[in-house]
């Protein structure tokens, strides 16, 4: 029995390093990646790559496969160990969706859990990626239609689908609102998805929500097509980790406005749609740089609304249901105008 059971415990031991070590080397080396391909300075790198518990966890996997030596065929487990973790990656339905329709979504048809203020809500995502019902491919004359762009806001993190701001918006006048609002993105990618939906969608107006975070020269679809679609995949899990790198480097953080806005203005010009820029704090920079250009319309959320009653989310600071509301008032009748 000892016979037997010996190369079984030595078969046994090289499969379970092997798949450690496969896990982690894979983690590791998509931060490394990502550190050098945002040149993080040697103490960031340090920190997002060797500073974590997978490092010491590869290292021990590596050193005892060399020192025991179980097994001859540990390199072909730690390659069936790969497989599933590159398969994962290859061939994830959320980065296939975003190459296919060249724009930056959530994972299409899904629901994501979003916890905020002592409470969670589940946010239906639409076959497209985006919160809210799905609006047909052009539209019939004598309706009209809102586009709405933005970030967690204007998406309406922790708050039902009912008092998101699309929603509120389409209860305040006769149109279809559609939303493709995304957690996560900057100021530049609300322009570029404007451009990516505008021709497919005609709408007559669009309405794009910015938030303070959002004038940032670094976001989620800028990291996508920096990473390529495998690698993005595999670093999604930590991508939280490297835009707080970065985000301390405010020589980072110093986007250019002038060309969205630009592109954004030249798209209305082509299309006939009435730009609207809603600010929820009305010191930023695209507030001061659109200033009397052409049918752009700007609007600001009343001053310090976050401090009043009821209108943010408590320990948190996105817009509640009420805020919402309140927002799509005025945003209503700045469209109307």
């Amino acid at each position: 029995m000892d016979a037997l059971r010996r190369p079984a415990i030595r078969l046994i031991g090289a499969a379970l390093l092997s798949w450690v070590l496969a896990a982690c080397a894979w983690e590791l080396g998509a931060r490394l990646a990502v550190a050098l391909i945002r040149g993080f300075g040697l103490q960031d790198s340090l920190r997002f790559v060797v500073l974590k518990p997978e490092a010491p966890f590869f290292l021990a996997a590596g050193a005892l496969l060399w020192v025991w030596r179980p097994s001859k065929a540990w390199p072909l487990f730690f390659v069936l160990a790969s497989l599933p973790i590159a398969a994962r990656a290859w061939l994830d339905p959320h980065a296939r969706a975003i190459r296919e329709t060249g724009r930056f979504s959530l994972s299409p048809s899904s629901v994501l859990r979003d916890c905020r203020g002592g409470r969670c809500v589940d946010e239906r995502i639409n076959s497209l990626g985006f919160r809210g019902p799905l609006l047909p491919r052009g539209h019939a004359p004598g309706t009209r239609r809102v586009l709405l762009f933005g970030d967690s806001y204007a998406h309406g993190s922790g708050v039902e689908e009912g008092g998101t701001l699309a929603s509120a918006l389409a209860r305040r006048g006769d149109w279809e609102v559609g939303s493709f609002a995304v957690p996560g993105l900057n100021f530049m990618s609300f322009c570029r998805m404007a451009a990516s939906a505008v021709p497919e969608y005609r709408p007559d107006f669009i309405v794009i929500g910015f938030s303070p975070e959002d004038a940032v020269s670094s976001d989620y679809w800028e990291r996508f097509d920096a990473y390529g679609p495998f690698l993005w995949s595999l670093a999604k899990r930590f991508e939280g980790e490297a835009a707080a790198i970065e985000a301390r480097d405010r020589s980072r953080s110093r986007p250019d406005f002038n060309e969205p806005l630009g592109k954004l203005l030249r798209l209305a010009g082509l299309h006939g749609f009435k730009p609207l820029i809603f600010c929820y704090n009305g010191s930023n920079p695209p507030l001061r740089l659109a200033q009397g250009r052409g049918r752009l319309s700007l609007l600001h959320a009343p001053d310090e609304w976050y401090f009043r009653p009821g209108l943010a989310i408590p320990n948190d600071g996105h817009p509640t249901a009420q805020a919402n509301e309140l927002f799509a008032e005025r945003i209503a009748a700045a469209l109307l105008r």
